[in-house]
């Protein structure tokens, strides 16, 4: 509602006033009209009020007509009215001083004016205001409605909205990702975006002002400084007492009045309803997607059943592919502590970054959220150029993880290329495999299922007989490890830079900064205490296999 005092003081009422005190205050907006002849009156104010009053509470001490108006000017009231020479005949010359440090409007009407009759003719208006505000608020309401009826999405939603209140306006999500933006002119476009661009911390500005807000009512709008005068109003986006988004207009040449933040609120209402479709699109996507790995392995699907559900879902097998899965390391340990609701939430909110990144530039794959790994088949007639594209895909996909969840280490298994769509359900648990190798051994975040050798058997043989793999462990590296307990030595990390200098001793002792005779005295320390001679293939291969298994238990 935008009725401001200077539009009060036109009514009829207020014939022969004038102002007394605090003149640049006469925009405050009011809300009702009281009349405070009480002491304590200030005491009950809740904000918005304009107070009648003729003193008659105070009259017989100046004193304690200072304080009274004193309380009434510190209080969230917008101005006061007074009527002289019945009870007091002016103000102290202090309450007028102060009126006009604060800007709080104090005005003298004549005498012979009824306070009932006032009251009347300000209620009348006050009702007349809110009248026209609901009845626009409704068409707003409409027009908005009429929007998300045709669908029109989020640029319909930025464009509707700034038709509105004729400003830009910026849609982002919960992560301050633009959605859709549109400018009133070029010259609000070039501030606007350099604003979003040099503010990163936007999202723990607009965090801090939620939290400061009575009852943690996250439905308030948020209105941050950004340059020189102006300002950024946020309207947050609600979904289940959720901020999923938020939208923002600016305050450049001319305030936001109360009707601009009811149509900002209705669009907040339409953008909730945005985010709600895709939720059920994103729900009945992943529905029919692990429909589509199911049925590949079960092996009930035939070849041309398979690609043309690949097809529907925006993947073209014909030419094969590779396939990679994507996981949190220590996932369950991530999410202890949370709700299921919760927990749901977040895997949706990871694979939707990683498909972000995934079909910015491979719009030809496929991306499953099944079972906590994210699986796109990626596809390219030539398997080894393209290969090397997945490895820099994947680096990428980790390293914007790392920033974006960084407390949450990510591991990537990708398969052998895949030339027949028979084999796919091969290159699925192929995937799988080397995720689970590179999770459970430690040794890269990527990993190649033509590149595990070895710890494809030990995967297997932990899932089968772990006491096993335990004992044998116990019987190599196991011992180096308890000598390394009560000395201070580094055989063991010694041993496994040796097997990566291919067991060139001179190599060795550069890569750790240390003299070879001391490697080869590390070195024989190692074959005394394990009875293992590195001088012979099949001791190597043993303690090899040792620190192979080691990587195995410290990761269990």
């Amino acid at each position: 509602m935008d009725l401001s005092l200077r539009k009060i003081l036109k009514l009829e009422g207020f014939k022969g006033s004038s102002v007394l005190a605090g003149k640049n205050g006469l925009e405050r907006e009011i809300h009702s009209v009281t009349v405070g002849e009480v002491p304590d009156i200030a005491n009950w104010l809740t904000g918005g009020e304009l107070i009648l009053s003729t003193f008659s509470a105070v009259k017989k001490s100046k004193k304690d007509q200072i304080e009274f108006a004193e309380k009434i000017i510190k209080s969230k009231a917008v101005a006061l009215v007074v009527k002289l020479k019945r009870y007091i005949n002016s103000l102290p010359d202090e309450i007028i001083k102060l009126a006009d440090e604060q800007n709080f409007p104090i005005i003298e009407v004549p005498s012979e004016i009824r306070w009932t009759d006032l009251i009347q003719e300000i209620s009348r208006l006050i009702t007349d205001e809110q009248f026209a505000l609901l009845e626009r608020s409704n068409q707003i309401h409409h027009y908005f409605l009429d929007k998300v009826i045709k669908g029109g999405g989020w640029h319909s939603l930025g464009v509707t909205t700034a038709g509105l209140i004729n400003r830009s306006i910026v849609i982002m999500d919960f992560d301050f990702n633009i959605l859709d933006q549109f400018f009133i002119n070029e010259g609000e476009r070039e501030i606007i975006e350099n604003y979003f661009l040099n503010e990163s911390d936007l999202k723990n500005k607009v965090s801090e002002e939620i939290s400061k807000k009575e009852n943690n009512d996250v439905k308030d709008r948020i209105v941050l400084p950004f340059k020189d005068e102006w300002s950024a109003a946020i309207i947050p986006i609600i979904v289940d007492e959720k901020i999923l988004g938020f939208i923002s207009t600016f305050e450049l040449s001319n305030s936001l009045d109360e009707l601009d933040f009811v149509a900002l609120e209705h669009a907040a209402t339409v953008g909730a309803i945005e985010f709600i479709k895709e939720r059920v699109a994103f729900e009945t996507e992943t529905r029919i997607k692990g429909d589509f790995i199911d049925g590949l392995l079960s092996g009930q699907l035939s070849k041309e059943e398979l690609l043309r559900r690949a097809k529907f879902l925006g993947c073209d097998l014909n030419q094969g592919c590779f396939v990679a899965a994507i996981g949190i390391d220590d996932f369950k340990k991530h999410a202890k502590g949370l709700t299921e609701l919760e927990l749901q939430e977040f895997k949706e909110e990871f694979f939707r970054f990683v498909s972000k990144i995934i079909t910015r530039d491979h719009l030809n794959s496929l991306s499953i959220l099944k079972n906590d790994v994210f699986l796109p088949p990626l596809t390219e007639i030539e398997s080894k150029k393209y290969l090397e594209k997945i490895k820099i895909l994947a680096s990428e996909i980790q390293r914007n993880c790392s920033s974006r969840f960084f407390k949450h280490p990510v591991s990537i298994g990708i398969s052998r290329f895949c030339d027949k769509l028979e084999k796919l359900k091969d290159a699925y648990k192929e995937a799988l495999t080397a995720l689970d190798v590179s999770r459970k051994f430690g040794k890269k975040t990527m990993t190649l299922f033509d590149e595990i050798g070895i710890h494809k058997i030990l995967l297997r043989a932990s899932e089968t007989d772990f006491e096993e793999l335990r004992s044998f462990y116990e019987e190599t590296i196991g011992l180096l490890e308890n000598y390394e307990r009560n000395h201070q030595t580094d055989l063991i990390k010694t041993l496994v830079v040796f097997f990566e200098c291919n067991e060139n001793i001179n190599l060795t002792a550069n890569k750790l900064f240390t003299h070879r005779h001391t490697i080869r005295y590390r070195l024989q320390r190692i074959s005394e205490i394990t009875g293992l001679d590195l001088a012979k293939s099949e001791d190597k291969e043993k303690l090899s296999f040792g620190l192979k298994i080691k990587d195995l238990i410290s990761r269990e």
